[in-house]
């Protein structure tokens, strides 16, 4: 009998500390999703070494903030994509954002063709960071931001759509 109180006590335990850890997650995401409203301040390093803040790049153009990873094979797609629609999107910051090593966002922007194009921007953030800001890690992930600052659509995940929609 004690032996079954011991199983039933340790099993409630772990129940109880998943449904805290996914309440817990979903309240961030809420919280996030209430914070890009507006373009949010969120702290990156650029590749050159200079450090930023999201909500104080360049305010006359459009933003386009995009989460990636370089291993993310749905991101090369969208950076060729934009890379091949770079003329039609000279009213947009485009800003890359990942958490890996400053050495290989570099190496993802040089690969793609996007190292020569003044409005695409490559920065790195703390995966904390993206996660508290965005409310995600998912990639590629992206949010677009009109003249106002204010948020016009966001999407976790693949961008086909929101990209198709902005190159056309």
């Amino acid at each position: 009998m004690t032996q079954r109180l011991v199983i039933l006590t340790i099993l409630f335990v772990v129940i109880v500390f998943f449904a805290y850890q996914g309440i817990r997650a979903l309240t961030l995401k809420r919280e996030a999703a209430k914070g890009i409203q507006r373009i949010p301040s969120i702290n990156l390093t650029r590749v050159d070494g200079t450090h930023n803040n999201l909500n104080e790049l360049d305010s006359r153009k459009n933003l386009i903030v995009i989460l990636f990873s370089s291993e993310c094979p749905y991101c090369h797609d969208k950076a060729l994509q934009l890379e091949r629609h770079a003329d039609t999107l000279t009213d947009h910051l485009i800003v890359f954002v990942s958490a890996e090593p400053l050495s290989q966002i570099d190496r993802f922007r040089g690969d793609m063709g996007l190292d020569c194009l003044p409005n695409f921007q490559f920065y790195q953030a703390s995966s904390e960071d993206i996660f508290s800001t965005f409310g995600t890690r998912k990639v590629p992930s992206v949010w677009i931001y009109g003249l106002d600052n204010q948020i016009i659509t966001g999407r976790e995940g693949n961008l086909i759509f929101y990209i198709d929609q902005i190159c056309e």
